[in-house]
């Protein structure tokens, strides 16, 4: 999730904002990239699910048995 940018910051100078239109371009492009990454499939999910399930089950028999 991106950060909120305050619209009181401070404004670039002219040689700056020409580099950032480019800089932008380019970080839009690895945005989608890493958005297309993290996308799960079903199994991937399952999977997930069940490994957070097991772990709170090992937890709450460590709190119960100490």
């Amino acid at each position: 999730m991106p950060i909120p940018i305050d619209a009181t910051t401070e404004k670039p100078s002219a040689s700056e904002t020409s580099q950032d239109s480019q800089s932008a371009a380019t970080v839009s492009d690895q945005n989608s990239a890493m958005a297309q990454q993290t996308t799960k499939s079903e199994a991937e999910l399952a999977a997930e699910k069940l490994y957070e399930e097991r772990i709170e089950e090992e937890y709450a028999k460590r709190e119960g048995g100490a």
